[in-house]
């Protein structure tokens, strides 16, 4: 009531309903996308695909304002993320095949490993977290191998946008750690779901 919680009386956060709509406007737009109705068999395929790709985007949804918050990823969600997008390439609703799908869970957690590692031998300092790795994985596992240098450029490319703008705006310094789950979960949506 006016903006406050009924058990407690503190102040509701405005990320609430933010989160609500985001997740809502979410919804609604993979209804559109994905909800084309011909005939019985494909009406089974649409609603399979539109719960599939809600699940998937409201998980992500929660990594990244869980990343924002912490800047850790949590393990529960990555990997059962993960495990649905090779899951869900075997249903008749993926577009990719589970061959696709693996490659890409795997090609995901290996590349962004393998950076991780290179870096942490050259400036002896971690670079990312291990949930980034697994998130790769998990992106790749729903969009496939294909999408991996388009994520990681897209990514890349606009949260070093991101943190360079911070840094010029005297927001942030050069050393602080900007959580790099959002800008993978964000390159994830333009190209699994657009």
């Amino acid at each position: 009531m006016k903006g406050k919680c009924r058990h407690c009386d503190k102040p509701i956060s405005v990320r609430y309903p933010l989160v609500e709509l985001i997740s809502s406007a979410g919804a609604f737009y993979i209804a559109l996308r994905f909800g084309v109705y011909y005939d019985f068999g494909t009406e089974i395929i649409s609603v399979l695909k539109i719960t599939a790709f809600c699940i998937f985007f409201w998980a992500c949804i929660a990594l990244m304002f869980v990343d924002i918050d912490t800047k850790t990823l949590p393990h529960t969600i990555t990997i059962n993320l993960l495990w649905l997008g090779i899951l869900f390439s075997m249903s008749p609703g993926s577009s990719i095949t589970i061959q696709s799908s693996v490659l890409g869970a795997a090609s995901g957690y290996i590349s962004l490993r393998l950076i991780y590692e290179i870096y942490k031998i050259a400036t002896n300092k971690e670079g990312m977290g291990h949930g980034d790795f697994k998130l790769a994985g998990a992106l790749c596992a729903w969009g496939g191998h294909e999408i991996l240098g388009p994520l990681l450029l897209i990514s890349s490319l606009s949260g070093s946008i991101f943190g360079i703008a911070l840094i010029f705006l005297k927001k942030a310094n050069r050393g602080d750690e900007i959580p790099f789950g959002p800008f993978l979960v964000t390159s994830g949506f333009f190209l699994i779901l657009i």
